[in-house]
């Protein structure tokens, strides 16, 4: 019955959104008017390995790699993530917006984007340089 209750909820939001790709997250009652026999319960997430998802393992990535929450998922299911990069030249810091995609969200690649040049080469994920 909860299932039930729930997934109508899910309809009824759906519905009442925009468009079909409007997306809620039912970790509060921000969307939610009025509910009844239903727990809401968050599990706590789980590391699912010692080492970090995505490593700067590029010439351009410098000497680290820092995500501020920019994965979207598309309506395909592939992953994409832009996350940013830092350089050190001598006394500069260069930073570099760059592009990765998963099919799990665990195992990431780097295409090359052919967009931006770095060290004579646009063979390369970057998608945005900063002077």
């Amino acid at each position: 019955m909860r299932r039930v209750i729930v997934a109508a909820l899910a309809l009824l939001l759906v519905a009442i959104g925009s468009a079909k790709t409007d997306k809620y997250l039912f970790v509060d009652n921000t969307w939610i008017d009025f509910s009844a026999r239903v727990h809401r319960t968050i599990h706590q997430p789980q590391k699912l390995s010692a080492l970090p998802v995505l490593v700067p393992d590029k010439p351009w990535e410098g000497n680290a790699v820092c995500l501020h929450g920019s994965v979207h998922v598309r309506e395909d299911g592939l992953f994409q993530m832009w996350y940013q990069t830092f350089l050190r030249y001598a006394d500069q810091q260069i930073l570099k917006i760059c592009y990765a995609e998963s099919q799990n969200g665990i195992h990431w690649s780097k295409p090359n984007l052919g967009l931006i040049e770095f060290a004579g080469s646009k063979e390369n994920n970057i998608v945005l340089d900063y002077p």
